[in-house]
Parts: C-alpha cells; structure tokens; sequence
C-alpha cells in the first residue's frame, strides 16, 4: 500500500485511533495496547518534544 503525501504515519494513527479505538494496536506477549492508548501516548511524546 502506497501512501499518499498527505497521510503520513501519525495522521494513520490518529485516523485508525478514531475508528477504531479499542482494537488491538501492539500486542506483545500478554501486554496488549489499543490503538486509543497507542495515540494518546504519541501525542504525549509530541506534545514533550514542542
């Protein structure tokens, strides 16, 4: 899948955060992180990066 100029990796995230928020983003071992709980913490990142 080509992407766009316009959709980069955070405006995915952000996008399938939106639709789908309680879907599995990062599963590793037994620990599990929603696509919710994956964008609130980039944009935490973010926000301390500014």
């Amino acid at each position: 899948m080509m992407l766009s100029p316009s959709r980069n990796v955070s405006r995915l995230l952000t996008d399938t955060a939106s639709r789908h928020p309680e879907r599995n983003a990062i599963v590793f071992g037994e620990d599990h992180i929603t696509y919710a709980a994956l964008d609130a913490a980039a944009n935490r990142v973010a926000n301390l990066l500014v």
